[in-house]
């Protein structure tokens, strides 16, 4: 059973954007993600949000086309 959720304050959302961009944004940081395979980029809650759905919903139809069943 879920429950539903409460989304946090835009304020509380703004504050952890720009805190993570600038922990990503630096050279250091992303030199060292890159040693890990990542390929670091920061965005805005709305371009992660958009970015989210379409890879959900892109997942979705390949799981679909593939006919793989919920276990």
């Amino acid at each position: 059973m879920s429950r539903p959720t409460i989304p946090p304050p835009p304020a509380i959302i703004n504050t952890l954007n720009q805190t993570l961009r600038t922990i990503i944004d630096d050279p250091k940081t992303r030199e060292k993600m890159r040693q890990y395979g990542f390929d670091a980029f920061s965005s805005s809650p709305q371009e992660l949000g958009a970015l989210v759905r379409d890879e959900l919903e892109k997942w979705r139809k390949w799981i679909q086309e593939a006919k793989i069943e919920q276990q």
